[in-house]
């Protein structure tokens, strides 16, 4: 067994209620697993898409509750969701125009991390992204992997995005990544969408600490507030566009 644990942090865009926020994240309730594994995900639904917020909720609940670590295998799950999914807006009263706009299908990023350890005492994790939703690895207080994106530059308005609609994603799955690496007692890992996450990699080409900041998260007892201060303050200087912000923190 090993200890951890998981501070969940998110806000949508300014001027949005909550009912409007469209990423996603998935951890278990439970705090231990028999198999000693940590399954986390996050994802981050397309605006300009219909019911992405749905679609980016199944993706990152599948990669949590279902145990795959390779592309093939993701695939097979999406062409699984995607059924369901369209089952789920067979079923809603649309206007012509919301029930055109659901035939283009919903859009979304994919970041899913497990962390593991096992009686040989190995301690691994096992990272599959797709998409500009980034990891961050954090080790005596040094960036021990930026995944999959390490240069602020990097971030556009066209990121990889799996459709609920399987024909529209035969072009990207090759453009699917994975990483792995190994942690230590003390790491932390970072989950965030795109929002934070190009504000992080910029602070770090600044020769800035950002995880410092989000660390000081953890242990606020009223993060949410403190989180949606910051988080505005930020999009009011121009230093963070105002896009949907989600970031789960894993201290090992």
């Amino acid at each position: 067994m090993f200890n951890y644990s998981i501070t969940s942090l998110h806000l949508p865009k300014l001027g949005n209620e909550e009912v409007e926020y469209e990423d996603a994240s998935a951890y278990p309730e439970n705090k231990y697993d028999e198999n000693q594994t940590l399954r986390v995900a996050v994802a981050d639904g397309a605006t300009e898409s219909s019911f992405s917020a749905e679609w980016a909720d199944m993706l990152s609940k599948c990669y949590v509750g279902k145990q795959f670590n390779d592309i093939q295998e993701l695939r097979l799950q999406v062409d699984l969701l995607s059924k369901d999914w369209q089952s789920n807006i067979d079923v809603r009263q649309l206007t012509w125009f919301a029930e055109e706009k659901a035939r283009m299908g919903a859009f979304s990023t994919l970041l899913g991390l497990e962390i593991y350890s096992n009686s040989t005492e190995i301690a691994g994790w096992h990272s599959i992204a797709v998409g500009d939703s980034c990891l961050f690895q954090i080790r005596n207080n040094s960036l021990e992997h930026a995944f999959p994106i390490q240069h602020s530059s990097d971030f556009n308005n066209s990121p990889i995005l799996i459709s609920s609609k399987p024909e529209k994603n035969r072009q990207h799955w090759d453009k699917a990544l994975i990483r792995c690496g190994n942690w230590q007692a003390g790491d932390f890992f970072f989950l965030t969408t795109d929002a934070l996450a190009a504000w992080f990699i910029h602070e770090y080409e600044l020769s800035n600490l950002p995880w410092e900041i989000l660390i000081k998260f953890i242990d606020d007892n009223e993060y949410d507030k403190s989180f949606k201060l910051w988080v505005n303050e930020l999009r009011a200087s121009s230093s963070m566009k105002n896009d949907d912000v989600t970031c789960l923190i894993i201290k090992l």
